[in-house]
């Protein structure tokens, strides 16, 4: 590494014949060897000069780090100096030729596993030294060493996998140069024994029943079987059996020429290392173990299992001991096996290096390795006679561990590490993890070591026996097509169930006893026990194929027997459904009476009554002069009180059959239902007759179906005729009579659905003829007196009422003459003498009334009050003038009022109005005459006209108002004032109801709509002792003035808003709550055994209980609970629930 001298360079020269984008330190020593220069510099990154022989290189430093600064724009692996150091090599140094080669007789097809093979490696070429690195293809490889310069470097391995691999060796002579490779290709094979080879059988089994041995072999490659049950089945050949599996677990760096830490040791000598990143994941028998070594000396190797006290045990899920379905086995719960890497794809390493997991864990020791290490290197450790490695087997969860000083560490690069149990206690191979991490400074280890798992090839056809007896099973496997090893077993078989069948019957009654009989196929095999079940319940243990049962209930019923023998069992099961027989069936009507009836359209129900009936139907025709009819179901049993309903939209009446069955019975009924309109409406249509003349009596009813009457006069029952076209009952003739008499007319009316009564007098009576009024004077002072007075021509029994108009309720004078009235003679009552109420002209009316005729008479008088004393006020006032108008979208109507000055007065009758709108300003503008009139039952009296003035500017108006009458007149004034009026006042609070310490504040917003509200004043009183004031700032209607605030406390506020105009104030008050919200609940289902979506519906009515548990911090405030259970049925109930 040199430094650049500028502005000349000592390797000044540029070859022509390279791409910067692609700069290397190899492909700039092409370009300056291709252009005869002896040396090339890198430097930027992309820089490339060339040298010649008498460039100056003892100004060159071996060190390169001040070099080691910008990657090369060609190779991001290597570096290419700075802008102020470049890189030089000679640029002569590229190799010719290089060669591996297994060295020895074998052939590199045909290496065994766990053998140690060597290799030489050489090359062929102009260089000062050479290094090597080699690739076995297995997983391993060497890092770069030196070579002999002009011989061949021998190099030792053994392939702990089987497998074919390509074996490649890189060579090169300088650091960043293009390397010279060769390979060549090997095959590793794993060699069997007749001791590798097991043969396993249940031991027994039955005829009819699928059976498997299982022929193992613990290793092997290129293996076809045989495989022999002797049985009827023939013998199974299968070729091309796969090879073993070879696993490792552990760090995946011992192979990979690490980088070991060589910072100080993190362990004692006591100290015992587990190692997380070798868990195992696949179960099977350990072949090798290797590990990189960082001294000489002696290290325990351990094989740990989590140690787990029943009925525990150990759940890979969450690497602990527990409850699991399938313990010492890779569960993924919530990821995706695979099976590249063996492991869960994404699975958290959470439970897998997490310091906690492993405090005071339990291990067992399942085996130990006492090691020799030799030095800083890999080692590995295989099966031989003093280390018994093959018959040793893993399982999932196992772990590895070491205990000395000897064994190399690196620097975790993933954030995991390896954890160190301090000093345990072993007693019986088992020992408590006291939990240290293994990290210095932060940075955090994990240790060199790991093991290869073989798992066994096993083979397992099946097949199925017919007869009894003892059968040699046979397995072969041969090797390479060269060599055969066998092994065999004997199984035993012996007679077992092909088939059960359940003989009994499928429906039955209740309480009656039932016979179930279950029989065995083949017919010479026999069982010890038979254990039934009805409905999956075991109800009886017998010796013998019969069971006998009676049912008290109805319903489906599974029978089921479990047949069983020392070697066989079968199970079977068929149903029966169990029924009762409907018996007393009837059909009521759903009304209290004894007759059954509705009203049209009305929905008619009629009861189901049975004593005993099970799983029936019932066929219901409402009307057997249709075809129509429905049907129902009940698939239960009859439950009290049953309903069915029809709706019937004409009266009549009808007849309903109803046919109920079952499969074991069937009964039938019927009755006549009536469909009535009720009575309403009776009334006597007279109520008197004159003399001498022969009557009948006539009712009417406004509805009813099917009426029936009877009608008593003066206490005689007395016939009728019915007209049912016109709703009309007629008495018979009745003579007439020459003096005036009263009857007394009662009438009962009825049908099925309703009922009714009146009673009246019918009066014999003369004619009224000619009735006259007449009063005292036409035209006086108010109040009067006016003395009324009546005659008339004849006329008998009458009622005479007086209508005088001055009182509210006007109710009337009666006057009453019994018997014949004197013809025109003039009469009048105590009471016709009348003193008026109220002035003005007033119109009397009086009716002449008696039995058969009413007659009115009217009569107009006239009653006059002064004009005074009066005052003029407008509908709008404040407290400094009783004449205010509104200036609104430019104008403002006056809408004045003429009223009497105290509450007795009553002034101004018929009198009439001239009105001087400006008399200031336009003095000879009028408007009228108008005719007042007033209101005189008020208190105090006022005008009721529209007295309406318009004014089209602000400002002070002078209104004269000329009020005269035919008694005398007056002038009354006002001012007008025309100011603008706040009136159209909106208000936006969000929200009514605000979350405690919400993020957003409450806010309280005032919109005024006028369009000329002049200055307005806008108070805040938030309620809890906070008041804000000012002048409105917007100035628009769509803008609002808003005030924010946030409460402190929890609870309800009175929020009061007043706006404060130039004429007038509005208040509005809003009820604020002030809530600790709902932040977080938990529902569970109290009545669900299992998981909600699997609840199963048995055709009963089922109830679903939710238990809602508020886990908001603090607890809300008034929660509100809504709960839609989305059940659509009509029957369902409490389908939503809303509560507090």
């Amino acid at each position: 590494c040199g430094a650049i001298i500028r502005p000349s360079r000592i390797y000044p020269y540029s070859p022509a014949n390279y791409d910067f984008n692609l700069t290397t330190p190899v492909t700039c020593m092409q370009a300056c060897s291709a252009a005869g220069y002896a040396y090339a510099s890198v430097s930027a990154g992309r820089l490339c000069f060339c040298g010649s022989l008498l460039a100056n290189t003892s100004l060159l430093n071996s060190t390169t780090t001040l070099c080691q600064v910008d990657v090369c724009l060609g190779d991001s692996n290597v570096y290419c100096g700075d802008s102020d150091y470049e890189l030089v090599y000679t640029s002569i140094g590229v190799i010719d030729s290089a060669s591996i080669n297994l060295i020895g007789g074998t052939s590199p097809m045909a290496l065994q596993i766990n053998q140690n093979y060597q290799f030489n490696v050489g090359y062929q070429g102009a260089v000062s030294y050479i290094n090597y690195l080699i690739d076995f293809g297995d997983g391993t490889q060497t890092s770069w060493f030196s070579g002999t310069l002009n011989t061949t470097t021998i190099v030792s391995h053994i392939f702990s996998k089987t497998g074919q691999f390509s074996v490649s060796m890189a060579s090169r002579s300088l650091v960043g140069m293009q390397s010279i490779m060769s390979a060549m290709t090997v095959k590793v094979s794993d060699q069997i024994s007749s001791l590798d080879l097991s043969m396993t059988c249940p031991n027994v089994t039955t005829t009819q029943q699928t059976v498997s041995c299982i022929l193992t072999s613990i290793r092997g490659t290129d293996l076809t079987a045989e495989f022999n049950y002797n049985s009827s089945t023939p013998p199974y050949s299968i070729p091309n059996i796969p090879n073993a599996q070879y696993y490792t677990f552990g760090s995946s760096y011992v192979t990979h020429n690490p980088t070991i830490d060589s910072s100080g040791n993190l362990l004692t000598v006591n100290d015992i290392v587990i190692l997380p990143q070798s868990t195992i994941t696949i179960a099977g028998r350990i072949s090798s173990i290797q590990f990189y070594s960082s001294g000489s000396g002696t290290i325990n190797i351990y094989l740990l299992r989590r140690y787990c006290i029943s009925p525990l045990s150990y759940c890979y899920d969450t690497n602990t001991c527990g409850n699991c379905t399938n313990p010492y086995s890779v569960q993924c719960s919530t990821n995706i096996y695979s099976t590249i890497t063996h492991s869960c794809v994404n699975a958290s390493l959470t439970q897998r290096f997490q310091q906690s997991t492993y405090a005071n864990a339990q291990f067992e020791i399942i085996a130990q390795w006492t090691i020799s290490t030799t030095g800083t290197n890999y080692q590995q450790i295989i099966e031989n006679l003093s280390l018994n490695m093959t018959n040793l087997t893993a399982i999932v969860g196992d772990i590895l561990a070491f205990q000395g000083l000897y064994i190399a560490k690196s620097i975790s690069i993933d954030g995991t590490e390896d954890y160190q149990c301090i000093t345990p206690t072993i007693t019986s191979n088992i020992f408590t993890c006291s939990i240290g991490n293994l990290s210095s400074n932060g940075t955090k280890y994990r240790y060199l070591l790991q093991t290869t798992i073989v798992q066994a090839i096993q083979i397992a056809p099946n097949t199925m026996y017919d007869n009894v007896g003892y059968y040699s099973v046979e397995g072969r496997l041969t090797q390479n097509n060269l060599t055969t090893y066998s092994t065999s077993t004997i199984l035993p078989i012996v007679y077992g169930f092909a088939s059960t069948q359940i003989i009994g019957p499928s429906l039955a009654s209740v309480n009656e006893t039932v016979t179930f009989i279950v029989n065995l196929y083949p017919v010479n095999a026999t069982a010890t026990i038979y254990i039934w079940f009805i409905n999956g319940i075991n109800t009886l243990n017998s010796t013998i194929n019969t069971m006998n049962i009676t049912f008290s209930s109805i319903g489906p019923y599974t029978i089921g027997c479990r047949a069983e023998n020392l070697l066989s069992s079968k199970y079977v099961s068929t149903s029966i459904f169990i029924q009762e027989m409907v018996t007393n069936f009837t059909l009521h009507a759903g009304n209290i009476t004894n007759v059954s009836t509705s009203q049209p359209f009305e929905v008619a129900k009629f009861q189901l009554r049975i004593t005993t009936g099970s799983n029936y139907a019932c066929r219901i025709n409402y009307d057997t002069s249709q075809l129509v009819s429905r049907l129902y179901y009940y698939t239960y049993g009859y439950i009290p009180g049953s309903y069915v309903t029809n709706q019937y939209l004409l009266p009549g009446e009808y007849n309903v059959f109803a046919h109920c069955e079952n499969s074991i019975s069937s009964v039938s009924y019927s009755f006549i239902h009536h469909v009535q309109y009720p009575i309403v409406g009776l009334q006597l249509q007279q109520h008197g007759v004159a003399k001498n003349t022969n009557f009948r009596l006539n009712f009417t009813i406004a509805q009813g179906t099917s009426p029936q009457f009877q009608i008593i006069v003066n206490g005689t029952q007395v016939n009728y005729t019915y007209y049912e076209q016109y709703n009309l009952v007629q008495t018979d003739y009745f003579p007439g009579q020459s003096s005036p008499i009263n009857y007394i007319v009662e009438i009962y009316a009825w049908n099925y659905v309703s009922s009714s009564y009146i009673s009246n007098i019918f009066t014999i009576v003369s004619p009224i003829v000619n009735p006259q009024i007449r009063s005292s004077i036409m035209t006086t002072s108010f109040p009067g007196p006016i003395l009324f007075e009546y005659t008339m021509d004849s006329g008998s029994d009458l009622d005479i009422l007086f209508s005088f108009g001055d009182t509210l309720t006007n109710d009337p004078i009666i006057c009453q003459y019994n018997g014949d009235y004197p013809t025109n003679v003039w009469n009048y009552c105590q009471n016709t003498n009348h003193t008026f109420q109220i002035p003005g002209t007033l119109t009397i009316i009086v009716a002449f009334t008696n039995a058969i005729s009413t007659i009115y008479k009217y009569l107009t008088v006239t009653l006059s009050t002064s004009v005074n004393p009066i005052e003029v006020v407008t509908n709008l006032q404040i407290p400094s003038s009783q004449c205010v108008a509104a200036f609104i979208d430019n104008r403002a109507i006056a809408s004045f009022l003429i009223r009497a000055t105290n509450r007795i007065s009553k002034p101004a009758s018929n009198a009439q109005l001239i009105i001087i709108p400006d008399s200031v300003n336009q003095p000879t503008i009028t408007q009228g005459p108008f005719q007042l009139t007033f209101d005189y039952f008020t208190s105090p009296s006022i005008t009721t006209n529209g007295l309406n003035i318009i004014y089209t500017s602000l400002g002070n108006y002078t209104t004269v108002f000329q009020v005269s009458n035919s008694i005398d007149s007056t002038n009354v004034s006002c001012v007008v004032q025309v100011v603008p009026i706040l009136q159209q006042v909106y208000y936006s609070i969000n929200p009514l109801n605000w979350p405690l310490n919400d993020t957003t504040s409450f806010q309280a917003s005032v919109y005024i709509g006028d369009s000329n509200p002049g200055i307005v004043i806008i108070t805040w009183n938030f309620g809890d002792g906070t008041i804000i004031s000012r002048t409105r700032i917007a100035t628009q209607f769509d803008r609002p003035d808003t005030q924010s605030h946030r409460y402190m406390s929890v609870g309800t506020y009175t929020l009061t808003i007043i706006a404060q105009g130039q004429l007038n104030t509005v208040t509005k008050n809003f009820s604020i709550d002030v809530q600790y919200p709902v932040s977080r609940f938990i529902v569970n289902f109290t009545s669900i055994t299992g998981s909600p979506s699997q609840l199963l519906y048995d055709g009963a009515p089922t109830t679903i209980s939710i238990n809602v548990r508020d886990l908001s911090i603090p607890s809300a405030s008034n929660p509100l609970l809504f709960i839609d259970y989305n059940d659509t049925s009509i029957l369902a109930t409490n389908n939503v629930i809303n509560v507090a």
